[in-house]
């Protein structure tokens, strides 16, 4: 932990979310203090699945802990809200999804994800994580060659809950190839900015996602609609606008007919 103090403690960060940390019960809340932070802590390690995710909040932060979000159904998931001033809040989510995660764990991850817009409800939303799923074009929002079902969901998830997702570069680089797995969530595009992938530390192949979150409170401007064309049922739209060409012509051959009979009695 001692690099990651250090970076920390350079850079100025109050909010940090950290996601495959292989906790278990066998490891106390020392093995992750952070100095100057507090600490929501979930495991995931049963000997052949690793995951977790810690969420540290800076001590300077008033914050409390968000129970509707608790872990008793998405595997890794860790939250909270901070208060800031005023009495306004944001809610503050880490989440890792592993690779091998099952359907089911899958579906909760998105049940969980629409759970938190709905707790948030007028207050602001922020949502960090690891959630691999690499075959997401975040920048047209459409899915790439290749896409998983659940890189379908998770971007009809993103849809529905009209969030805004800010990382573009990729995170994780492994065997000379690279992908963009760690992922920033909120409502607006401007809520976050200065948007930087660094180094990894130790012997991680992720880099460190840093920015910074906007924290001034403005009126939230009302979600703009997204097509989602990829939902299209585009063998049925076809087929009813043959009809509609088909309804067409036929008209005009008998408005001809009409007109040529009254033609004849002139």
């Amino acid at each position: 932990m001692g690099d990651l103090q250090l970076l920390v403690d350079d850079k100025k960060i109050y909010i940090i979310s950290v996601t495959e940390t292989w906790g278990s019960d066998k490891c106390g809340d020392s093995s992750y203090t952070l100095s100057g932070y507090n600490m929501y802590r979930t495991d995931l390690y049963n000997g052949e699945e690793a995951g977790g995710t810690i969420l540290y909040i800076h001590k300077s932060i008033e914050y409390r802990t968000c129970k509707h979000l608790g872990n008793k159904d998405f595997e890794s998931s860790a939250w909270c809200w901070i208060i800031e001033k005023g009495g306004k809040m944001i809610l503050v989510g880490s989440i890792y999804r592993s690779p091998i995660s099952s359907h089911v764990n899958n579906n909760l991850l998105m049940e969980k994800l629409k759970l938190a817009y709905d707790i948030a409800g007028d207050n602001r939303l922020l949502i960090l994580g690891d959630f691999n799923v690499p075959k997401i074009d975040w920048t047209n929002m459409n899915l790439l060659q290749g896409a998983s079902r659940v890189e379908r969901k998770m971007l009809e998830a993103t849809n529905d809950c009209f969030l805004y997702q800010h990382v573009r570069k990729n995170t994780r680089y492994r065997n000379m190839q690279s992908s963009l797995l760690d992922l920033i969530f909120t409502r607006e595009e401007g809520d976050v900015k200065n948007i930087e992938v660094l180094c990894p530390l130790g012997k991680s192949d992720h880099g460190i996602v840093t920015g910074n979150f906007v924290s001034e409170w403005k009126t939230r401007a009302e979600p703009k609609p997204r097509r989602m064309y990829h939902k299209g049922n585009y063998e049925k739209i076809i087929e009813e606008l043959n009809c509609k060409l088909i309804g067409k012509q036929y008209s005009k051959g008998s408005l001809n007919r009409k007109h040529g009979t009254s033609s004849k009695k002139n």
